[in-house]
């Protein structure tokens, strides 16, 4: 399997086994107090040059802390805290699998149904590929695309348009030979949710989990949380210089892979869905 390294050889993603989640759990302070937790984390932020976080930590089937530390705003300010909304970027994926996860449950699809027999139009640069792809290649990254968001994403007038244009996005490698991250899969796979249920992947996410869950103040519009006061400011490095930058993201195509905002005390039983196990 070939590996991503970055320069110097040091791999770039690694594994977090057991032993790294362990230490997490020893470093947290007892008991979950703000002050020991911001002596942990405000060193880390400057080390990482973040302007701030939210951090919300479950423990035992309870949210133990829900909070905020830094800025919103590395050059206007405004402190974070546990009302403040995030974009939460590719953790909005399991989200979309869920949705396809209900229709498994209501029994109208199969996670080993061929993609094509609910997008009969489904196409790839290698259509043998695109007439033997199932359900579970379309969520496990499996499929031998790399992300495309700067190949046509930004071109495609709508998630319809983007699954015309997947038959131009030529494979990496060869079909479940390893994984490769791409978020297009997930793009299909919301289609599928829209036609199953006759609704949009928007309304189906805020009405079947973050409503039954009580995250009221998540949702799928980055517009709308772009428009609150409190929300956080995305930051990118521009000439050796961490920067706030105007929020743009496709949320017409690419919501399903990374469309979800929310603030840390979004809901407990939120929380407990997308913790990170430590136990």
């Amino acid at each position: 399997m070939r590996r991503l390294t970055r320069p110097g050889g040091e791999p770039l993603l690694r594994p977090l086994g057991r032993d790294v989640r362990e230490a997490v759990l020893l470093s947290l302070p007892r008991p979950m107090d703000a002050d020991a937790l911001r002596r942990l984390i405000e060193p880390a932020l400057a080390a990482w040059n973040q302007p701030g976080l939210g951090l919300a930590v479950v423990e035992r089937d309870r949210t133990a802390f829900a909070g905020g530390f830094g800025v919103r705003d590395r050059e206007r300010g405004g402190p974070v805290d546990g009302d403040t909304v995030f974009g939460i970027a590719s953790l909005a994926k399991p989200f979309t699998a869920a949705t396809v996860a209900l229709l498994v449950d209501d029994g109208r699809l199969g996670w080993d149904d061929r993609v094509r027999d609910h997008l009969p139009e489904f196409a790839l640069y290698d259509p043998w590929v695109a007439e033997e792809a199932r359900i579970r290649d379309l969520l496990s990254m499996r499929l031998g695309l790399l992300r495309a968001e700067h190949r046509h994403r930004l071109a495609c007038a709508d998630r319809a348009d983007h699954l015309r244009r997947m038959r131009f996005h030529p494979p990496v490698h060869p079909f479940r030979a390893e994984f490769a991250y791409c978020s297009e899969g997930f793009i299909a796979a919301a289609e599928i949710v829209r036609r199953l249920f006759g609704q949009r992947w928007e309304d189906v996410v805020a009405t079947r989990l973050l409503a039954p869950l009580g995250m009221t103040r998540s949702g799928t519009d980055h517009r709308a949380a772009r428009a609150l006061v409190n929300a956080a400011t995305p930051h990118v490095v521009v000439d050796g210089r961490l920067q706030p930058v105007e929020w743009f993201y496709e949320d017409h195509i690419s919501g399903p892979s990374g469309g979800i905002d929310r603030p840390p005390s979004s809901g407990p039983d939120g929380m407990l869905v997308q913790s990170w196990p430590l136990r």
